[in-house]
């Protein structure tokens, strides 16, 4: 992968991540049985970040 696509892709990513940071606590105050799906949601983002890094090494 290119640098400047590595580059759009982590930004997409960091803003995933902020997003879900900031619903996790709404999400769960309106249905409780949402918090498993959100907190899954920002693991995998945060599981994408990780092997983008490893993969531009």
């Amino acid at each position: 992968m290119g640098s400047a696509r590595d580059r759009y892709v982590r930004q997409i990513l960091d803003e995933l991540e902020e997003t879900l940071i900031d619903t996790i606590p709404v999400a769960f105050r309106r249905r409780p049985e949402t918090l498993f799906r959100e907190i899954a949601s920002l693991n995998l983002v945060i599981e994408l970040k990780e092997r983008l890094a490893e993969r531009s090494k």
